[in-house]
């Protein structure tokens, strides 16, 4: 980083030590410090071109191996050139943990990395059970229609292991035919107050009702 042109104090704050002990671990290994104010020419970096790699998805680690520079020191000085940094590490197969953009979700479904996808999430993730039922129809589903797996098990996406319902309340209508649901004690609750509503709308519209009677 120091031979890159940094100073020690920039150096010091990347590895988040002080600027004498980055100068006691350069004295250490050799390196020469330079006289207090001076640094390589900053203006032989081509901060255009450094801008460009980065906004491109590339990490700076990256852009400093394409410019054959310290990654760090390019990062400081586009930094302070007031260029928009990232939050966080680098996005898709240019992060180091990338596993090909398949995961699995906290509810057992399989995700998959879609960036372009015009239902995707927020991070960019698609269930692949919904992406195999597309290729398969030969369209995009539409957000209200569900894909059900035949056998239960939310890993299998094979196409003959899916059904597609126009609507939750279809689904449900089907996968719960013949069967008695395990209603929460939440669920019921909320089924019992919709209940009672229902039957009081009901009532006040019926002829001689406290609201239907004539004045």
């Amino acid at each position: 980083m120091y031979e890159s042109g940094m100073s020690l104090a920039e150096v010091g704050k990347a590895l988040g030590v002080s600027l004498q002990t980055a100068r006691n671990w350069i004295a250490r290994d050799g390196g020469a410090i330079r006289p207090i104010g001076t640094t390589r020419n900053k203006s032989k970096v081509d901060l255009k071109e450094v801008a460009r790699l980065y906004d491109s998805g590339l990490s700076m680690s990256e852009v400093g191996k394409a410019m054959q520079m310290d990654g760090e020191y390019l990062r400081v000085l586009l930094k302070k050139s007031g260029h928009p940094m990232r939050i966080g590490a680098a996005r898709g197969h240019r992060n180091t943990w990338w596993r090909g953009g398949r995961l699995v979700d906290a509810d057992g479904y399989i995700l998959v990395y879609c960036p372009d996808h015009p239902h995707r999430s927020a991070h960019n993730k698609v269930r692949e059970h919904r992406l195999v039922m597309e290729k398969k129809l030969g369209r995009f589903l539409d957000p209200k229609e569900v894909v059900h797996h035949i056998d239960g098990n939310r890993a299998n996406n094979h196409p003959d292991n899916l059904a597609m319902f126009r609507s939750n309340a279809d689904h449900l209508a089907e996968t719960l035919k013949g069967k008695c649901p395990k209603w929460t004690e939440q669920g019921l609750a909320n089924i019992r107050a919709r209940s009672r509503a229902k039957a009081k709308k009901e009532s006040s519209s019926r002829p001689g009702s406290e609201s239907g009677a004539p004045s």
